[in-house]
């Protein structure tokens, strides 16, 4: 059975919570039909996360997180010793996209209460149905 751990720190965005949760919203809506709509809002997202302070961030890394970080660092390397290196480069240039997009969803996703979370997947259902 799975269980929701509850953070021993509380996570604080630099922004209103409104933001990054309708684009969130939105990002979910468009997920389905619009990839130009969908690389947008993840973009406002990331560029957002970016912004965050640093300390804020790390509050917000976990085990998943780090898989993630050592798999997109082993994809870098691989860019740089490719073959085909042309090739790689622009393989990497739309994987940048979803490594800054999954880090942003993991911080924002940690800063908002159970009742947005539920929210956000009932909008993720109702969407896929």
């Amino acid at each position: 059975m799975f269980t929701i751990q509850l953070q021993s720190e509380v996570i604080k965005s630099r922004f209103d919570i409104r933001i990054s949760y309708y684009l969130i919203i939105c990002i979910m809506i468009s997920f389905l039909t619009s990839l130009f709509a969908l690389q947008l809002f993840v973009g406002i997202l990331s560029i957002l996360w970016l912004l965050e302070k640093i300390s804020e961030k790390k509050k917000s890394l976990d085990l998943l997180t780090y898989f993630v970080l050592f798999f997109g660092l082993i994809r870098v390397i691989a860019v740089v010793f490719s073959h085909y290196h042309a090739a790689s480069v622009e393989i990497f240039y739309k994987e940048i996209l979803f490594y800054l997009g999954f880090f942003s969803f993991v911080f924002y996703l940690k800063t908002f209460d159970l009742v947005k979370l539920r929210n956000i997947l009932y909008v993720f259902i109702g969407i896929a149905a």
